[in-house]
């Protein structure tokens, strides 16, 4: 007979040579209780002992014993604990079932944002060739943004580069493509999960294990420069107007109201316009536009959140 363990998806199995615990995603010394979420630690002699000349990054991921240990004093501690950065849950036969990464969980305008579940309906759209990547990033003089990485199969890549361009591997963008792309994936995910910048690469950068190179990539998304930014913007580049749409119910005077104020707060209107698309895709915590749907709405305006 097969074990629930056997078939659930994401199920590792038990410890072999070595002990698993799981203890809170942000704070190693506080142990999780067994069914509920927390990043795994391994520790056991057949654990390494660093990175190889990254002493950094070993530092980070190779830790002393928690101060939980000494509730375990028949256990011996003598090696350094491993943190894995994936976020398990362990259940009653003792048998670990990943859930996630703990580093690919962001946090954007409030609101809690799975990278990976992003990454998976967008495997689902794109066509045979096409790799893509989901990425927060810090632009310069800017919020946070997701943005995605696509490079095309070699075929589509046939585009004649400039100088810069091929140091930094930027392509020119293909809207008509990034366009499908935010529309498939507004059927399937929230409307605060789409992204709206879709950076096109000559190629993934890479880690030496072939797994792509999240670091390189925010490195180039914090880069790009307010054009950069424009350019790849899908709103932009597929001709949408990037100003919100205001009806007014009523014919009376108008008169700069708390509303409008607020509005100009959000999106001044006598700023450039690549500036005015950075107030409408990056800088508008959920609470501001709150505020400011319900004061215009008190004051006789509609606008809808996409229009902001």
């Amino acid at each position: 007979m097969t074990s629930d363990s056997e078939i659930e998806p994401g199920n590792v199995g038990c410890a072999l040579g070595c002990r698993f615990w799981v203890v809170s995603p942000t704070d190693h010394n506080e142990l999780v209780p067994i069914g509920s979420p927390g990043e795994l630690l391994i520790e056991g002699p057949n654990l390494a002992r660093g990175y190889l000349n990254k002493p950094d990054i070993t530092a980070a991921a190779f830790i002393e014993a928690p101060t939980w240990a000494t509730r375990f004093p028949t256990l011996q501690f003598s090696r350094p604990f491993y943190k894995t950065g994936d976020v398990v849950v362990q259940r009653d036969d003792r048998s670990i079932v990943f859930k996630a990464r703990k580093d690919r969980q962001v946090k954007l305008r409030g609101l809690r944002i799975e990278l990976e579940e992003i990454e998976h309906h967008l495997k689902q759209v794109a066509e045979t060739g096409w790799q893509m990547v989901v990425e927060l990033i810090q632009p310069k003089n800017s919020d946070t943004a997701l943005a995605v990485f696509f490079t095309a199969p070699i075929s589509d890549q046939v585009v004649a580069l400039s100088s810069s361009e091929k140091k930094s591997e930027l392509l020119p963008p293909l809207p008509e493509k990034a366009k499908r792309i935010q529309q498939d994936l507004a059927t399937v995910i929230p409307e605060y999960m789409v992204p709206l910048l879709y950076v096109h690469l000559k190629k993934l950068p890479r880690q030496y294990s072939g797994k792509v190179d999240r670091k390189a990539l925010r490195e180039i998304g914090a880069s790009l420069s307010p054009e950069q930014m424009l350019t790849y913007n899908v709103l932009h580049t597929t001709g949408q107007d990037v100003s919100p749409v205001l009806t007014r119910n009523t014919s009376t005077k108008p008169v700069l109201t708390s509303a409008e104020a607020v509005l100009i707060f959000i999106m001044p209107c006598t700023t450039p316009s690549p500036y005015r698309l950075f107030f409408r895709t990056l800088r508008q915590p959920t609470i501001i536009v709150n505020f400011a749907m319900a004061l215009l709405f008190i004051t006789g305006y509609h606008i809808s959140r996409l229009s902001i």
